[in-house]
């Protein structure tokens, strides 16, 4: 998971070529560069990644992380 401008280090990993996600506005043409498909939305769930784009979207990524878990265990 990543949120702000974290994404482009998952991007430049390699980890979000043709996956759904998220970045802080600035940053968006660098993980398109590298692959990623780039939503717009606050917070982006594609598989086990997890991004988000800001500050503003600190609660709402969390409570992502949290009911992801949480889903994980009751499976």
């Amino acid at each position: 998971s990543a949120i702000c401008i974290a994404p482009v280090t998952l991007a430049n990993a390699g980890i979000l070529d043709k996956k759904k996600a998220t970045v802080f506005r600035s940053e968006v043409k660098a993980i398109k560069r590298k692959g990623a498909i780039y939503t717009g939305k606050v917070v982006e769930v594609d598989g086990n990644i997890i991004t988000a784009e800001g500050p503003q979207a600190a609660e709402e990524f969390g409570k992502t992380i949290i009911n992801l878990l949480l889903k994980k265990i009751e499976d």
